[in-house]
């Protein structure tokens, strides 16, 4: 389950990013993954509630937005969405479309209170 390992990385990420900005507890963080990941979303979730706990994020709300797959053709250069890694070419129907979007799991936002508020 290489959620967890995920989580423990976001968590860190989560807490160095707080510390840059000085803030004394996170309330909110948004994650964006792409349709291709190969992440379990409630998997995640899961993880991260373990991952998070104890530190600045400990009980924040947790958001994943998707992010939509697309490719572009090799042979015909046409770039399109698509719903799985090997499928052909919308438009010249030919096959190893280049994945250009889609696989990424990122952290989009943090949400949070400033020391001294």
């Amino acid at each position: 389950m290489h959620e967890f390992s995920l989580a423990v990385e976001i968590a860190q990420i989560v807490e160095d990013k707080a510390a840059e900005a000085d803030l004394a507890s996170v309330s909110g963080l948004t994650l964006a993954l792409g349709s291709l990941a190969i992440v379990d979303r409630d998997a995640l979730l899961f993880a991260l509630e373990g991952a998070l706990r104890g530190g600045v994020a400990d009980g924040a709300d947790v958001a994943i937005e998707g992010i939509a797959a697309f490719a572009r053709c090799p042979a015909c250069g046409e770039e399109q969405p698509i719903a799985e890694r090997f499928a052909p070419c919308l438009r010249c129907g030919a096959y190893g479309l280049k994945v250009i979007a889609g696989t990424e799991l990122k952290l989009k936002s943090i949400e949070g209170l400033c020391r001294g508020e």
